[in-house]
């Protein structure tokens, strides 16, 4: 099976070359992967209609690595996340896989003046991140997409110290003419810089700021910054997390004579606590988050959580295929305006140790319920409830079967649908494979 994936990346990569001979120490990784659900009541929250739809969507990732030289090697990631299940079949045109994206193709410099450095198109962060976050969605994200960087970060090592250095082009404006009269930058950059000390397994603090900065009216830059604090580590078997984040900068891209000073604020508090006996192993697990809302809105702040790019997704439903019905929209990717927690116990059997069942409560709450001075009506959206059965049959191999029900508050959806509108809950039925190679 390698082979046969290492001879098909030699030839999606390098079709120009006279030999695969050329590549040195090339390596092929990747995984593939299919999720298929059904969900229904979510257009219209009434379990006597007939509102139920069901989706089956592939991903393919192709990772390869080779060296250029000693000091240089490279990274090509391949992506193909377009197709669902019952479309017609895709051709092979000009050597390429229709729709097969060069989603990761970057340079890793190794130890020049002192860093490590990674140039070129790239992931960045990690999965469920609360301010920033370019990589694969979460497997349970419907559509299974990615997003990508065009970033030059660099790292230093220092024993238990760690600092990486972030320059960024999120998007890019087509450039004027050479010598063209007032010619300014509007793109939108990314600068950030973060730090991490492995100090125990008790505790790792780290840090970070980041810089987002839109340009596209030149004169009038929308500047964002996020200042971070986090720690996380493990005692005696409990896991915990921690993390705080402020906003700071100024939107001056508003109106002529308006500028808004970002002020909002995050936290998330997160524990996991294992190896209890049951029958097998027993664990509990528990997260709370909240981001702040701008209660104001006819000052000069904005108090709410402003993030760059979160991908922060609680919940298979909420987190997952979002909802949409009339005015009742939630679909969760950050902790703007956002009070969530939840509460989980996950169960390997004794008897079956390729299996693991794990259960989830989620709860959902404006963090604002008055704004300029008018209450919202509500002090909650809803609750979800998720139950998955995860089966390891290899380290190689994963299976899935979940199941999920979202159910809002009464207040919620009369206040934005209108009195006596349906609230039936949002139920989801799920399967899952990766497969790594």
């Amino acid at each position: 099976m390698n082979k046969v994936i290492g001879m098909l990346a030699v030839v999606a990569f390098a079709s120009s070359m006279a030999s695969a001979e050329l590549l040195k120490n090339f390596k092929a990784d990747g995984s593939v992967e299919a999720v298929g659900v059904v969900v229904q009541n979510r257009a219209d929250f009434d379990k006597k209609a007939a509102d139920k739809f069901g989706d089956v969507k592939n991903r393919v990732i192709v990772n390869a690595t080779f060296d250029l030289n000693e000091d240089v090697n490279a990274v090509v990631t391949a992506v193909k996340c377009d197709r669902s299940y019952g479309q017609p079949s895709q051709t092979v045109a000009g050597g390429t896989a229709d729709s097969f994206t060069f989603e990761q193709a970057y340079l890793n410099l190794k130890n020049v003046i002192g860093l490590n450095h990674k140039v070129g198109r790239q992931f960045y962060g990690n999965d469920g991140d609360i301010v920033l976050y370019y990589g694969p969605a979460n497997w349970y994200t419907r559509g299974l997409g990615v997003s990508t960087l065009d970033a030059w970060t660099a790292t230093w090592n220092k024993n238990k110290l760690t600092v990486n250095g972030l320059t960024a082009k999120v998007s890019e404006t087509a450039a004027p003419a050479i010598g063209t009269v007032g010619a300014l930058n509007d793109d939108k950059d990314l600068y950030g810089l973060t730090a991490s000390y492995d100090y125990s397994d008790v505790v790792k603090p780290a840090a970070y700021f980041y810089q987002y900065r839109d340009n596209t009216v030149a004169s009038k830059p929308n500047n964002l910054e996020v200042f971070g604090l986090k720690a996380n580590g493990k005692y005696s078997g409990l896991e915990y997390g921690l993390e705080y984040a402020m906003n700071m900068g100024t939107n001056q891209n508003l109106t002529p004579t308006t500028n808004m000073d970002y002020k909002g604020s995050a936290l998330k508090v997160n524990a996991a606590y294992g190896g209890l006996e049951m029958a097998g192993k027993l664990g509990f697990t528990g997260e709370f988050a909240m981001g702040s809302g701008d209660k104001k809105t006819t000052d000069k702040t904005d108090k709410s959580f402003q993030d760059i790019a979160a991908n922060y997704r609680p919940g298979l439903i909420a987190g997952g295929i979002g909802v949409n019905n009339g005015a009742v929209v939630l679909t969760v990717t950050d902790l703007n305006d956002l009070t969530t927690w939840n509460l989980g116990a996950n169960w390997t059997p004794s008897m079956a140790e390729k299996l693991n069942i794990e259960a989830k409560y989620y709860s959902y709450s404006p963090t604002e319920t008055k704004v300029d001075g008018v209450k919202l009506g509500y002090t909650t959206y809803g609750t979800e409830f998720d139950l998955c059965a995860n089966w390891k049959h290899s380290e190689s191999v994963g299976l899935k079967a979940y199941y999920a029900t979202l159910a809002f508050n009464k207040k919620f959806v009369e206040t934005m649908n209108g009195v006596g509108a349906k609230k039936d809950a949002v139920s989801l039925l799920g399967i899952a494979m990766n497969v790594k190679f």
